[in-house]
């Protein structure tokens, strides 16, 4: 066992990393989380080499359920309005519904017919990482000044769609790693207690919490305006995945939601209030961050751990089809908008398309699989391959196609 200095030191030199990862990912186009993807591999490739005494990295499944997830999700689902997002409503739902439920079938071909895995086992891959990360995307939206109704499009479909993959991927596991066994019946009527179950809970931890803010005024508090969403987010999710046995990340959302809808103060907010959400903003976005730098440098240094036992076709099999994935979920929503009355510009289904990589919680989830899980180091390595195509091929060539989108033009047509 390590000295605990040693480990203070390690802690500190991570830290470090953190920071230069973020400075580089100022410099050039690459995103952080790709330097702290590399910077992973690399302990992990040194590690396993013999090149100095370096400590094995592993996460245990429940710290990345409990201690992971929830900040995850609420960092996601903390700042998205909800009245332009109801008005959204069809546009997100296809998004959130058929982007898992496409890519998790796609992206389980190439497991299936190379790699001759069960489909029970490809399906469980398949749908860890089919939720989208908006955020390299949202950024490049920003500096372009892009519609907040896109914005909207993007934040909502990334939001939902981690909910839904979540619950999915939960019941597979049950029935791939756990002993139960999977019935069609059984399993949807395991969904819709999921679902409305986490909604009740949701509702009313998000409207408790809000009511008690507004009574005790101290909305704007900068210790309480930090504190009490943390021991929310992580209350609310605990309740509703060890004692209801619903969706923690679902419950999570709607509390969220709830809590930001009452989060209102008037049009000329005093100097204090701009300060307290100020405070709040950067302390969520620290954890959120942190979070997400833990969880792709330890993916990178698992996959550095240990030999690639796959065949190599899989990855751009893999990779093929997570771009088509992406196509198939975004284009026909053309028809959608049409039959909704609603206008959609094609610049927009770009941005749409360009929007589909993958992120911190695809990975939580694969690393949330028991360690004796025969196929979690399979499925744990090839993740890093699609992450890192998503997040620098993807990303890259997303850049220079965003680009030359004239947003302005196409929305006053």
């Amino acid at each position: 066992m390590l000295h605990p200095g040693i480990i203070i030191l390690l802690i500190c030199l991570f830290l470090l990393l953190v920071i230069a990862a973020e400075h580089a990912a100022r410099r050039w186009s690459l995103p952080a989380p790709t330097w702290l993807l590399l910077a992973g591999l690399a302990y992990g490739l040194a590690g396993r080499l013999g090149w100095g005494s370096l400590p094995a990295i592993a996460f245990a499944p429940d710290l990345v359920v409990f201690g992971f997830l929830p900040v995850l999700i609420f960092a996601a689902s903390r700042k998205l309005p909800v009245r332009p997002l109801v008005a959204e409503g069809v546009a997100v739902a296809w998004l959130s519904a058929a982007g898992p439920l496409i890519g998790m079938v796609l992206l389980a071909v190439p497991l299936v017919v190379i790699g001759r895995w069960p489909w029970s086992h490809a399906l469980l891959f398949g749908v860890a990482l089919s939720p989208t990360d908006p955020l390299a995307v949202g950024a490049m939206l920003k500096k372009q000044r892009a519609p907040k109704r896109l914005a909207i499009l993007i934040e909502g479909e990334s939001l939902f769609n981690d909910a839904l993959a979540v619950v999915l991927f939960s019941l597979l596991a049950g029935s791939v790693v756990g002993s139960s066994e999977f019935k069609l019946g059984a399993t949807l009527s395991g969904i819709g207690y999921s679902l409305f179950g986490a909604i009740v809970l949701g509702g009313a931890a998000g409207g408790i919490a809000g009511a008690l803010l507004r009574w005790w005024h101290d909305l704007h508090d900068r210790f309480v305006g930090a504190i009490l969403p943390l021991i929310l987010v992580y209350g609310v999710f605990a309740l509703a995945h060890s004692v209801l046995h619903v969706s923690g990340v679902v419950a999570v959302v709607v509390c969220t939601l709830v809590l930001g809808g009452m989060h209102t103060h008037c049009h000329d907010p005093t100097d204090m209030q701009k300060r307290a959400d100020n405070f709040f903003d950067d302390f969520w976005q620290f954890l959120d961050t942190l979070a997400g730098a833990i969880l792709f440098f330890g993916l990178g240094a698992m996959v550095g751990r240990h030999e690639w036992r796959l065949p190599w076709i899989l990855v751009p099999a893999v990779c093929a089809l997570l771009l088509i994935s992406r196509v198939a979920t975004v284009y026909p929503l053309g028809v959608i908008a049409r039959l909704t009355r609603q206008r959609l510009p094609m610049n927009w289904r770009h941005a749409l398309a360009a929007s589909g990589l993958r992120g911190a919680l695809s990975v939580a989830l694969l690393l949330s699989l028991p360690a004796d899980y025969e196929r979690r180091t399979a499925m744990i390595c090839l993740a890093f391959a699609l992450v890192l195509f998503s997040l620098v091929a993807y990303l890259v060539t997303a850049t220079f196609f965003l680009s030359g989108l004239d947003f302005e033009a196409e929305e006053k047509r």
